[in-house]
């Protein structure tokens, strides 16, 4: 199939008991003219939004990116009747999300401030929320009175003393460092767009950073030398020497099921708290684990997270040892009827939304 580019700067409202008011949406292939909506791929889409919304595209976007608007083609009702897509990533400059402003004024509790700003960003983002659309106004957001405040808070981040995060128990530094990296995420991904692909998603994670402390803290650095999630044993290596002592010392793979990232398989921002902290990531295993996890008896296959395929040892060596792991977290009845069935695992499927499941994300 050719790639098409869609483009429009209008909204159409289409409810169903109202007169349908309708401009036009224009399909481009390789960026020349070709074909209007009712032709081709655009019969699908108007076909497909007439019963719900159109959306109000920003820019153009490629018909792999357009799969997206097909999720519940096979559906009456879909869980998202409203998308509002962001911006793709590119590459763009180094300099650090927090930098631009400048504060004064030490943070005498790290671990406290980190779990605050969640929950300011969640007031952030609930302040844009499409109320039972289950989406995010990006537009609405990057122009609240809200986000601009939130950009004050995370610059005094600058401001934080190492050595108080050097000092603390392995579970003090995931508490701070998981909160940090949902932070930079969302953070992110309303400032400089969505990656789309593998080898964008890992320029995102190297590009999108905090100055913490006085030194640079990206993504990748948190994921692979603070947390230990790396394929690679000689993760230290890449840790410069003033970061080392504040690496956990044991992986832990509950991390993988709380950290935001821009696919479909994400985890819900959660404030991460001393009092609430095995609590709320033995939730979000729970959680997501009943949302990804599938068994088919008919063909005695286990469909697994793609985070089971990349991460595989640190879940166990065998296939019993995985599932005994997942059973910690999902009831699983006659788990010895299933280490004879063989794991598959879903595909990593990037999107360029926020998704906040509805009831999670407002509880």
């Amino acid at each position: 199939m050719m790639d098409y580019y869609l483009e429009t700067t209008s909204i159409f409202s289409l409810d169903l008991k109202q007169k349908t008011r309708e401009k036009y949406i224009t399909l481009f292939e390789n960026e020349n003219y070709s074909k209007t909506i009712f032709d081709g791929l655009g019969k699908k889409i108007k076909k497909l939004l007439e019963e719900k919304y159109l959306l109000e595209f920003q820019k153009s976007y490629l018909h792999t990116e357009l799969s997206d608007l097909e999720i519940s083609k096979n559906e009456k009702y879909c869980s998202r009747s409203y998308f509002q897509l962001g911006l793709t990533f590119e590459e763009k400059s180094t300099e650090c999300l927090n930098s631009n402003i400048n504060i004064k004024g030490k943070i005498s509790d790290p671990f406290q401030f980190s779990s605050q700003l969640i929950n300011n960003l969640i007031e952030t983002l609930n302040d844009s929320f499409w109320e039972g659309l289950g989406t995010i106004d990006l537009n609405k957001l990057q122009q609240s009175i809200l986000f601009k405040k939130f950009l004050v808070e995370v610059a005094s981040l600058s401001n934080i003393e190492l050595n108080l995060l050097i000092k603390e128990t392995d579970e003090q530094k995931k508490i701070f460092f998981i909160n940090i990296f949902n932070i930079i995420s969302i953070h992110a991904l309303i400032v400089n767009g969505f990656p789309l692909s593998q080898l964008t998603y890992r320029q995102f994670l190297n590009q999108s950073k905090y100055n913490i402390g006085g030194f640079n803290f990206s993504l990748s650095l948190i994921k692979t030398c603070i947390f230990g999630l790396s394929n690679s044993k000689s993760k230290h290596l890449l840790l410069p020497k003033q970061f080392k002592k504040l690496s956990i010392k044991n992986i832990d793979p509950r991390i993988h099921f709380i950290l935001i990232n821009p696919t479909e398989e994400t985890a819900s921002l959660r404030p991460l708290t001393s009092e609430n902290y095995e609590q709320e990531i033995n939730k979000s295993c729970s959680f997501f684990l009943k949302k990804f996890f599938r068994f088919i008896p008919k063909k005695k296959k286990i469909i697994l997270p793609f985070v089971f395929e990349k991460f595989y040892h640190h879940f166990g060596n065998t296939h019993s040892q995985i599932l005994l792991w997942i059973r910690n977290f999902l009831k699983i009845d006659n788990v010895l009827e299933l280490y004879d069935y063989k794991f598959a695992f879903s595909s990593q499927k990037f999107v360029n939304y926020i998704i906040f499941p509805t009831s999670d994300f407002k509880n």
